[in-house]
């Protein structure tokens, strides 16, 4: 689903030519500097448009109804303990008696990735000939029948892992399914879903690290959202 009127994405390339961020400008790493050709959006501008999709999410939902809001690890986690935050903040002004959410937690593996198993293990599969599969490692998904579900996303790429993802949930009848994610590339038509609510939007050519994003497990402890230069993608 697109993204609704009031809380469209921001175009990472045109902040970029606006704002012109030079990593001289912000505090990095040592030793990711080499590694690193810009900053897409510095740590205070990440937080800012995250309280705004707080802001947009609880206006989304009827506070008096219990929300359920699933992490995808692990590069969702900088995404997700931010959101919460806000989110948190915002519930100490309610007047509702209800629990502003519920959290949840799923890791998606992809064919030949190891990790470790938690109380269930769900083998999900994508096309008629099972030609895309993943494994969701999680906690009983049952519990979020008949539940508003908000799926927290660091990046959506390709979207058909997270296409995949959404419909195993889907079939223990949640009573409404949305996306929110910090990130979304910008493919080509045939992407399977959109997100509802997303921070910002770049190019597809874009590598990006920080704020939880790596590459190869590294970068995650970037503050700011960068880009990797090409070359360093490629030795690795």
């Amino acid at each position: 689903m697109p993204a609704a009127s009031g809380h469209q994405p921001i175009d990472l390339t045109r902040s970029q030519e606006t704002i012109a961020l030079q990593n001289a400008h912000l505090l990095l790493s040592y030793h990711y500097q080499d590694d690193v050709s810009k900053v897409l959006a510095s740590n205070g501008m990440i937080q800012d448009r995250i309280e705004k999709l707080a802001m947009d999410i609880r206006n989304q939902y009827n506070p008096d109804e219990e929300l359920h809001l699933m992490c995808v690890l692990k590069g969702s986690r900088g995404f997700f303990t931010t959101l919460l935050k806000y989110l948190t903040r915002m519930a100490c002004y309610s007047s509702s008696s209800q629990a502003p959410f519920l959290e949840h937690y799923a890791r998606i593996l992809q064919p030949g990735a190891e990790g470790s198993k938690s109380e269930s293990e769900v083998i999900a599969r994508l096309g008629d000939n099972h030609s895309h599969e993943i494994t969701i490692v999680s906690e009983n998904l049952a519990c979020v029948r008949d539940k508003h579900v908000l799926v927290c996303e660091d990046l959506i790429n390709t979207g058909k892992t997270l296409a995949l993802f959404c419909a195993k949930l889907r079939e223990y009848g949640p009573k409404s399914l949305r996306i929110a994610t910090l990130l979304e590339k910008r493919q080509s038509s045939d992407v399977p879903l959109k997100a509802d609510f997303c921070g910002f939007t770049l190019p597809s050519t874009e590598f990006v690290v920080g704020y939880s994003l790596d590459h190869q497990e590294k970068y995650r402890d970037l503050t700011h959202l960068c880009a990797l230069k090409p070359q360093v993608v490629l030795k690795t």
